[in-house]
């Protein structure tokens, strides 16, 4: 009886496993990736569900709001330095705290040529950040499905990578996105030598060099391409071809050096490292403490979107153990390490030994949810370390030397919906804590008796959250306009950036650190055709250079509160 009962219910599976192992078509292999890529901007709050797929609810204004750009934090820097061309050229090998980044200006200068002007840096720069991290998904996704042979593989990667609450910063900043640039670059010389080494194309080594030059110009850890590389290749080839490795470290030897020999005197560590020298900053073993730190709270439990914190002894204990447990592993199952594990091993964990390492000073809860572009690379690496431990698993090394099939290849219909699992559940897992970064970054909640009552839930703080967002972008926005129209003013007049230095001193505009002046954004020669009277200039620009502080919100309006509220101001 039960044997005939079951027979419908075998027939259905039968006939879902002949559907599933059905291989996608091209059409539907491109609807998956572009669903990939855009996840991240619907995850970030950068773009809204279209209203002909989900009109407006609840749910809508809860997750899908449209957060615009604002300049940030070093952003009025490198584009102060990237106004013009002659601009960026003097300032091309000028180093920004430590970080001698010519890659990133002219990058900068790029985006800001882009723009036109002033008024549409906003709207250039939000789809300049977000690129970084479309490119860098298709990239870790190439590289791996190439060194697998497994599409599957290659499509989970590219989820991995992007669709994390790890991203988030380096995303929507533009100057967080140096370390997406870089580790783009890193990447991308990791395909070039993986294509060298499978079809003999020697004519490649000059692009494996310059990808580890300009890894390096845009953000100091991308020098960790020559040895990465390095890693890879020792991983792949056997006998003589493994002094390959010291090419690609023959490169990034060389970029570090023409770096510090033509900027290196210009670098003032004090400012980046409050304070201290180099050497009095760089802790070697308490950068080890802290990459422990980072591997066990962010890597494994932030990507489950879990925040937890460690004492130093559970870190490094326990990432001992997962050592161990890796090493077991292949000792046990008898599969060799395959090259992504490695590789990925290595730009993890390099990557944030230097980068712990210089702020050694620093006990790990200072540094904890402060300093988040610093998992960008990381987590690059350590998705390959983890695919390539799921390519062991699976069985699917690949023999060093042969090229690969992947372009053959394609997924079936049950790996996409796995897929598409996948991506649902890191949507679910990280949107608490994009929540919460979004809520860190807005000032906290005053008068108990006004916001609390008004916004007792977390949904109707996330709205009070976008609501300050979007009103600091326009605000912002508005100064820029003015700040165009001076523009052309004093261009019209022949007058130069000191002039206006000396009729108005430090010129402020919303939300740039006391350190820079907003003079440094107009493209303006630095001096005039000729001296500009100071009582001039101020009765002519005076109102469009005025600063306008920020402003209650609505549902505080007539009260006496005082906004924002201290220790949350932007200003300064």
């Amino acid at each position: 009886m039960n044997t005939i009962d079951n027979q419908p219910f075998k027939k259905l599976l039968r006939r879902f496993q002949i559907w599933g192992d059905k291989r996608l078509g091209f059409l539907p292999h491109l609807f998956l990736m572009t669903l990939i890529l855009f996840t991240p901007c619907w995850l970030f709050g950068l773009h809204r569900i279209p209203a002909w797929i989900l009109g407006d609810s609840p749910l809508t204004v809860y997750i899908h709001q449209e957060l615009d750009y604002r300049l940030h934090s070093d952003d009025f820097s490198y584009i102060g330095a990237s106004r013009s061309w002659p601009r960026m050229v003097e300032n091309l090998l000028v180093p920004h705290n430590t970080h001698i980044c010519p890659s990133w200006r002219v990058l900068t200068w790029v985006v800001v040529l882009a723009a036109g002007d002033l008024v549409h840096l906003q709207d250039i720069m939000k789809p300049v950040s977000y690129l970084a991290l479309v490119l860098v998904m298709l990239q870790v996704g190439h590289f791996v499905a190439h060194e697998s042979r497994s599409m599957a593989l290659g499509y989970s990667a590219s989820v991995l990578v992007g669709v994390t609450s790890i991203q988030r910063l380096s995303t929507i900043w533009f100057s967080a996105g140096q370390t997406l640039w870089a580790g783009l670059f890193i990447v991308t010389a990791l395909i070039l030598t993986q294509e060298l080494l499978r079809r003999d194309w020697r004519w490649l080594w000059p692009g494996v060099g310059l990808c580890c030059w300009i890894a390096g110009g845009f953000w100091t850890i991308g020098h960790a391409a020559g040895p990465t590389c390095a890693i890879y290749i020792l991983a792949v080839t056997r006998g003589k071809r493994k002094f390959l490795a010291l090419i690609p470290l023959l490169a990034t030897f060389l970029a570090v050096t023409f770096s510090l020999a033509f900027a290196g005197n210009a670098i003032d560590a004090t400012n980046s490292f409050h304070g201290r020298t180099t050497k009095e900053a760089l802790g070697p073993i308490q950068g080890i403490s802290h990459t422990c730190h980072s591997i066990i709270e962010t890597l494994i439990f932030g990507n489950l979107g879990i925040d937890v914190i460690t004492t130093d002894v559970q870190a490094v204990a326990l990432t001992l153990i997962l050592a161990l447990t890796w090493f077991l592993w292949h000792l046990r199952s008898g599969r060799t390490i395959t090259a992504l594990e490695w590789t990925g091993a290595a730009l993890c964990i390099s990557a944030y030994w230097v980068e712990w390492s210089f702020r050694g000073y620093f006990s790990w809860v200072n540094l904890k949810h402060i300093l988040y572009w610093y998992d960008s690379i990381p987590q690059i690496g350590w998705v390959m370390f983890l695919c390539g431990w799921v390519q062991a698993g699976q069985g699917l090394e690949t023999s060093p030397g042969k090229q690969s099939t992947i372009g053959k290849i394609s997924i079936t219909r049950k790996s996409a919906l796995a897929i598409l699992a996948l991506i649902i559940i890191m949507l679910t897992l990280h949107q608490s804590e994009v929540d919460r970064q979004l809520l860190e970054s807005t000032p906290r909640q005053v008068a108990a008796e006004i916001e609390f009552n008004k916004f007792p839930t977390p949904e109707l703080k996330r709205v009070r959250a976008n609501y300050i967002w979007i009103d600091r972008v326009k605000r912002q926005l508005r100064c820029l306009k003015r700040f165009h129209e001076a523009e052309k003013i004093a261009y019209s007049l022949g007058w130069g950036r000191e002039d206006l230095t000396n009729a108005f001193g430090r010129i402020r505009l919303p939300e740039i650190p006391k350190v820079y002046d907003a003079v440094s954004m107009f493209d303006l020669p630095l001096k005039g055709r000729s001296p500009a009277n100071p009582d001039e200039v101020r009765r002519r620009l005076g109102e469009l250079l005025a600063f306008e502080p920020e402003k209650l919100p609505e549902w505080l309006a007539g009260s006496q509160i005082i906004w924002p509220p201290k220790g949350d101001e932007v200003d300064q």
